[in-house]
């Protein structure tokens, strides 16, 4: 992965290192939530004769409504507490939900949050599981990065690491 980008996303200072994103992330998933809803309405306003396939127009353009909606909502509150997504500071991972210490980590995956938000999740010596969400505003190999270089080598010596979730490993191992 090219560097420059990785350093775009991953801010360190003395004390600190944060996971961000950019507004054009965020305009990015907004125009395709935008489209998803055009659709919806373009169902409705041209549905086909037949009432079979008009009911279940119907009921995709509802469905698809409903979850934009929620993904529209799930953004905006994101978007109000600022850009950092993860902070790692006095040996600690954080987010808006969790504060936990890097030393109580037994174990890093990779996976989705709700079935829509990729996520890490960090599993601690009390085997309670805790998601870190980044809702799809940053690429993979920045998140897989983060993890490599700020998190894994701080965890519990005998933790283990994951990177199945990670989509560019799938595709990865599809091609050899």
């Amino acid at each position: 992965m090219d560097q420059r980008i990785a350093d775009a996303y991953i801010k360190q200072n003395s004390n600190k290192v944060e996971l961000i994103y950019h507004n054009s992330n965020v305009g990015c998933l907004l125009i395709a939530a935008f489209l998803l809803i055009a659709m919806c309405v373009g169902i409705f306003i041209f549905l086909p004769d037949s009432f079979l396939i008009s009911l279940i127009g119907i009921m995709v353009a509802i469905v698809g409504i409903i979850f934009t909606a929620s993904v529209l909502k799930k953004i905006f509150s994101v978007r109000k507490r600022g850009n950092t997504l993860i902070t790692i500071e006095n040996n600690k991972i954080r987010n808006d939900q969790y504060d936990l210490r890097l030393s109580e980590i037994t174990e890093i995956n990779f996976g989705w949050r709700d079935n829509t938000y990729k996520s890490v999740i960090v599993t601690t010596k009390n085997k309670q599981i805790y998601y870190f969400p980044t809702y799809n505003l940053i690429s993979d190999r920045v998140l897989e990065k983060f993890v490599d270089d700020f998190v894994f080598p701080y965890v519990a010596p005998n933790a283990t690491y994951n990177k199945v979730g990670l989509d560019h490993h799938h595709v990865k191992n599809m091609s050899q």
